[in-house]
């Protein structure tokens, strides 16, 4: 079944070279709208770390967008209302 987004938080692809090859990029979630925020101080996960899913994500050819922060791991307000404006949008067009 179609998942209706994926918001990923300061986090990174544990095997993301494989996500264009074989069976990994299913029908069913092939237009799913992603989300990736990272905090541009981050000390836990390097934001190249974030960077690298987006792009790996981008070129495999999903819906992804990409949102940094002046922040280091850890969230913010202007993070949070992104957060919600994505959501609203994702959310209201699940038919």
């Amino acid at each position: 079944k179609r998942l209706a987004g994926i918001l990923a938080l300061s986090t990174f692809m544990a095997e993301g070279e494989d996500i264009g090859s074989g069976n990994s990029k299913a029908s069913a979630n092939a237009s799913t709208p992603i989300l990736v925020c990272h905090g541009i101080s981050d000390m836990v996960l390097p934001v190249v770390m974030g960077k690298s899913a987006y792009s790996l994500l981008k070129n495999a050819g999903y819906p992804v967008e990409w949102r940094e922060y002046p922040m280091a791991h850890e969230v913010c307000l202007t993070e949070i209302g992104d957060i919600s404006r994505w959501l609203q949008t994702v959310l209201g067009n699940i038919a």
